[in-house]
């Protein structure tokens, strides 16, 4: 009895439905062929990466879809970090040396590759710098900066559009006995990788201090104890995804 009670009903919806041309669910006077008033829930949704629709709704909850196409990239993720505390240094890195040995700030983004996609990001950071010099009378110039780097699997390289630096030059007594110095330092850089695989891969982004022909000790961040709050720092990816 209880299941003939259910074709009935299932029978006498479908009906109705095809009598009026319109469904409402929780709803006596549906404004489409389905009005749905109140949540929905779909299960099993298919990931096929042939799909290059978007779903859109409005404030009313009208549906309608974006055509991506096949080139069409789409916002999906934004990553960020600040830099935790001010970090000093007094590393010289002499401009004939082989290797110039960075500085670590802890300004590392790792973005995720998923199989069959490319990705492209867009990254962007600002950092303020400050030298409280000495030896200012060295004939040869110093530099001060930040480094943006893309390792993978354990090879690291340098993004060198996303690198920038500034001269310490020689600046007069501001601070007492001391010579001070502060420059904000900001750079921006893009990247595409292309993951033809069937396993997700990751690139860890970083970007870090740098120095050439030092002298005395250099902030990244604003220095312990200033007087005045010069800013800290901060690193942005946006991530853009398109299914291949």
């Amino acid at each position: 009895m209880k299941q003939l009670f259910k074709i009935h009903w299932l029978l006498s919806f479908l009906f109705t439905g095809y009598l009026f041309g319109q469904v409402g669910i929780h709803n006596e006077k549906p404004e489409a062929d389905l009005d749905v008033k109140g949540e929905v829930r779909l299960r099993k949704l298919a990931n096929p990466i042939e799909y290059n629709r978007m779903i859109l709704a409005d404030e009313h909850g009208n549906l309608g879809y974006n055509d991506l196409g096949e080139d069409a990239y789409t916002a999906k993720d934004v990553l960020f970090k600040n830099l935790p505390q001010s970090v000093s240094t007094t590393l010289v890195n002499n401009s004939n040396a082989v290797t110039m040995v960075p500085v670590e700030l802890n300004l590392d983004l790792v973005v995720k590759i998923e199989p069959r996609t490319t990705v492209a990001v867009a990254l962007e950071y600002n950092v303020s710098i400050t030298g409280v010099l000495t030896n200012i009378n060295t004939p040869v110039p110093g530099y001060m900066g930040i480094t943006l780097y893309r390792s993978e699997n354990n090879i690291q390289t340098e993004l060198e559009e996303g690198s920038r630096k500034f001269t310490l030059y020689n600046v007069p007594k501001n601070y007492g006995s001391e010579r001070h110095i502060t420059m904000p330092v900001s750079g921006k850089a893009t990247d595409i990788f292309t993951n033809l695989t069937t396993s997700a891969k990751y690139i860890t982004y970083s970007a870090k201090g740098y120095v050439e022909n030092g002298r005395g000790t250099m902030f990244f961040g604003s220095p312990v104890g200033a007087d005045e709050n010069y800013g800290t720092g901060v690193f942005i990816i946006q991530i853009y995804e398109k299914k291949l």
